[in-house]
C-alpha cells in the first residue's frame, strides 16, 4: 500500500476515528437497549461517555500503530501516540470551554461548570493516556503485514484515473452539498412547526 503525503496524521485521524466510532456505536447499544434512556440516568452519562472514551484509548492506539506500520512510518510511534490521546481530549475540553465562555457571555446558566470539566480531563488524561500507550504498545508488537494480507508495492505507480468534470469543480460541488443540506433543514423543520 502507498503511503499518503503525510502517513502519521493520517493514522492519528483513523486511530481518533475508531476510538470515536466504537464509543458511540457503544452509548447507541446503550440507548437502543434502554439501558441509558432512562431519565434517572441521565446525570451520570456524562462521566459514563468519559470513562467510555477513556477506556476505548486501547482501539485508537493499537489502530494508530497498525496504519503507521502499514505505511512504514514507526520511527515516531510514540510520540505520535500521546499527541493522538491528547488530541480528543484537548479538542472536546476546548468546544465545552468556549460554549461555556458564549453561555456567560449572554448570562446564561453553564451547563457544565469549569471545574467540572477541568475535572473530566484530568480523568480522561489519567485513564486515557496509559490506556492508549498500551494499545500502542500492543499494535506494534503485533503480527507483520503480511499476516494482514499486504504485501510489497509495486514501485512504479499507476496512473491515477481522470475525475469526472461535474467532480472537478468545487463550485459545483459546493452548490450540490448546500442544497441538499437545505432539504434536509427544510423536512426536519417542517416536521417540527
Amino acid at each position: 500500500m502507498r503511503a499518503p503525503s503525510y502517513p502519521n496524521l493520517f493514522a492519528l485521524l483513523m486511530g481518533t476515528g475508531a476510538q470515536v466510532a466504537l464509543v458511540y456505536f457503544l452509548l447507541l447499544t446503550g440507548f437502543f437497549a434502554h439501558m441509558l434512556s432512562n431519565l434517572t440516568v441521565r446525570p451520570i452519562l456524562y462521566y459514563f461517555t468519559i470513562f467510555l472514551l477513556s477506556l476505548t484509548g486501547i482501539v485508537n492506539g493499537y489502530v494508530l500503530v497498525r496504519f503507521m506500520k502499514i505505511f512504514n512510518a514507526l520511527t515516531e510511534w510514540k510520540e505520535i501516540s500521546v499527541l493522538s490521546s491528547i488530541l480528543l481530549p484537548l479538542d472536546v475540553a476546548m468546544t465545552l470551554i468556549m460554549i461555556d465562555l458564549l453561555e456567560y457571555d449572554i448570562g446564561a446558566n453553564p451547563e457544565f461548570d469549569l471545574s467540572l470539566m477541568v475535572l473530566s480531563a484530568c480523568l480522561w488524561m489519567c485513564v486515557g493516556i496509559p490506556t492508549t500507550l498500551s494499545g500502542a504498545f500492543l499494535g506494534f508488537k503485533a503480527d507483520s503485514n503480511e499476516s494482514l494480507g499486504i504485501v510489497k508495492r509495486n514501485r512504479i505507480p499507476r496512473k491515477v484515473p481522470e475525475l469526472p468534470s461535474w467532480l472537478e469543480k468545487w463550485r459545483y460541488l459546493t452548490l450540490a452539498s448546500g442544497f441538499v443540506i437545505f432539504l434536509n433543514f427544510y423536512f426536519v423543520l417542517s416536521l417540527m412547526w
